[in-house]
């Protein structure tokens, strides 16, 4: 089985690769690395729910449920995406409000 190079799982572990590099800077941690390992962590499991929200709305057509559907096949997927990429970005915004005082120029 060879790996897959747009594998959620293989962003996720490209993340903890980042994290890995991170602690074994301490204590002069660099905000690239940071940046990396963050984004990457959170970045994974997104890409995995919205490729099962892709399948979900293929799995009702196959099956000919979309009466059952609580929302059409044709808006299944964007509207999934759309949360989870707000969610991505308030995620981001609380991460960046633990730390207001970290620029791009305080990587080393």
């Amino acid at each position: 089985m060879s790996p897959d190079k747009n594998n959620p799982r293989s962003v996720e572990t490209l993340g903890y690769v980042g994290r890995a590099i991170a602690a074994k800077e301490a204590p002069d941690f660099t905000l690239s690395v940071y940046i990396m390992q963050t984004l990457l962590i959170l970045l994974g499991p997104a890409l995995l729910a919205a490729s099962i929200y892709m399948i979900l709305a293929r799995l009702i057509r196959l099956l000919g449920a979309e009466k059952y559907a609580l929302i059409r096949t044709t808006w299944m997927t964007k509207i999934f995406v759309t949360g989870d990429v707000i969610s991505f970005m308030a995620q981001g915004a609380g991460e960046f409000s633990l730390h207001p005082t970290a620029t791009l120029s305080s990587d080393g």
